[in-house]
Parts: C-alpha cells; sequence; structure tokens
C-alpha cells in the first residue's frame, strides 16, 4: 500500500492595516467614503465659518485679481507683448 500524503496548512491571520496619521496615504478619485449626518454637517459648519471670516474674503478677493491678471497676461503673451524672461 502506499503511504497517502497529508498536506496540512496553516491559517495565519493576515493583520489588517491600521491608520498611522503620521503616514501620508492616497486613494484612486472614485474612492468612496461615507459620511454620517453629524460628520457632514461638522465639516460643512466650519467650511462656512471659515468662509464668511474678513481673512478669507480678502483671500478670495486675491485669487480673483491673481485670474484676472493672469488670463490678462496669457492674453499679452499670445499677442507677442510679452516675451518669456532669459535669464
Amino acid at each position: 500500500m502506499a503511504e497517502e500524503t497529508k498536506v496540512v496548512s496553516f491559517n495565519t491571520p493576515t493583520q489588517q492595516p491600521v491608520y498611522d496619521p503620521a503616514k501620508k496615504y492616497t486613494w484612486t478619485e472614485d474612492a468612496t467614503f461615507i459620511l454620517k449626518g453629524g460628520e457632514f454637517g461638522l465639516i460643512l459648519n466650519t467650511m462656512r465659518n471659515i468662509l464668511s471670516s474678513p481673512e478669507a474674503a480678502r483671500f478670495m478677493l486675491v485669487q480673483q485679481s491673481n485670474t484676472v491678471l493672469e488670463a490678462q497676461l496669457a492674453e499679452a503673451v499670445a499677442l507677442g507683448t510679452v516675451v518669456e524672461a532669459t535669464e
């Protein structure tokens, strides 16, 4: 009689990744994150509070002004009025 070979497998538990706030993480563009109502409200109210501050209003004006200047500069480059600086 031939001796039967027995296969023994050990199921080693795989460790689930643990979040470490000191590390950087990435995700795909279509990743889904689900917030509870209280969490959503907290984030929404925080953003509204920050955006209603005078500093945020000034920053948004600066950003809008920069957009206007960049558009003017792009047009001037396209017309040849402004050329790339040589070092």
